[in-house]
């Protein structure tokens, strides 16, 4: 029997089944299922934002894509200091700025997403993977997602110049704009048409970048 919940407006309705009790065949489909969950909570995410709900949409990818982390600092989570912090990160000085034509390396550019991804990576409950997903909600035509693998994967390709300082990230950021005049992404780009550049790149880095062997020595 389906297992119900009763979120608010919305009745949550889910299969009911034992995940350590599933073959090897039916594990790809449970994982096309936790995709498609994903999925929908980045849209509904960006939707809030963009409705004004700023808070609501970063709790919600927070809360499940970054759950791992997130759920240990919820108790002492200072949310009053958080949404002040949040106020004084300038994100509209982004405004209409697109990752596909932004020098990184133009000072003007850098020196504010320095900032913003300092003030947020060393916020409590928030760290490292989560400032790239607030970064990205607040402007999705900029900002690359990445999480532990994805940083991982490239900080050994770099020689750890990619990592959790701020200039790791912008560093990363660099790296996805050269590999994306290359051409790396374009198939991604061309098949996710309903996504940002940003977001395709994320995508191409989720789905090609291996789960194994991906710490840093």
């Amino acid at each position: 029997m389906d297992q119900v919940w009763n979120c608010g407006n919305l009745i949550c309705v889910k299969d009911s089944f034992d995940i350590t009790q599933t073959s090897k065949e039916d594990k790809p489909m449970i994982k096309r299922k936790e995709d498609q969950v994903r999925d929908e909570v980045y849209y509904w995410s960006l939707e809030l934002v963009k409705e004004g709900k700023i808070l609501q949409g970063i709790f919600l990818i927070l809360a499940t894509w970054n759950f791992a982390y997130f759920r240990y600092r919820m108790r002492d989570f200072d949310l009053y200091r958080f949404k002040k912090m949040l106020e004084n990160l300038d994100f509209s000085f982004f405004k209409n700025t697109k990752f596909v034509n932004t020098d990184l390396n133009n000072e003007k550019i850098s020196t504010p997403i320095l900032n913003i991804y300092k003030e947020l990576s060393e916020f409590e409950g928030i760290k490292y993977v989560g400032a790239s997903k607030i970064m990205h909600l607040m402007c999705p035509d900029l900002f690359v997602m990445w999480d532990t693998k994805i940083r991982n994967h490239y900080g050994r390709e770099t020689e750890c110049k990619i990592n959790t300082r701020p200039e790791g990230y912008l560093e990363f950021l660099r790296l996805m704009k050269e590999e994306y005049q290359k051409g790396k992404f374009d198939g991604f780009i061309s098949r996710y048409k309903d996504v940002t550049v940003p977001r395709a790149i994320d995508l191409w880095n989720i789905e090609n970048i291996p789960d194994k062997k991906n710490r840093l020595p």
